[in-house]
């Protein structure tokens, strides 16, 4: 059988070899690292989109309830300010009624 020569020795090969398996093993551990650092900011972005919602949750309530109790205070106060005018207007109306019967009683003519 004859030895086929390669331009490449054994001594040269195995060099290449092991240049060639630090350089996967580089590449993998690498890629390890960039996936676990992905992983770590999708949970931390998660929990961070979590709180969000929460807090939109809990906005929505305050709002909510706060808009029922102003709806029923500004009924209260309505009332209120209404039931004033009201009178305020009455009372004006009987003034002018008095003013309207004094003129009108001085226009009578008095049986002497």
């Amino acid at each position: 059988m004859k030895k086929i020569n390669t331009p490449i020795g054994k001594k040269q090969m195995n060099k290449v070899d092991i240049i060639f398996k630090c350089v996967v093993m580089t590449a993998i551990i690498f890629l390890s690292y960039v996936s676990y650092q992905t992983k770590r900011i999708a949970i931390e972005n998660r929990s961070i989109g979590m709180e969000v919602i929460r807090m939109a949750n809990e906005t929505s309530l305050v709002v909510q309830s706060s808009m029922e109790t102003t709806s029923s205070e500004m009924e209260f106060i309505a009332r209120e300010v209404a039931r004033e005018e009201v009178l305020a207007t009455f009372k004006q109306f009987g003034e002018n009624f008095r003013k309207i019967s004094d003129e009108e009683q001085s226009l009578q003519p008095t049986k002497d």
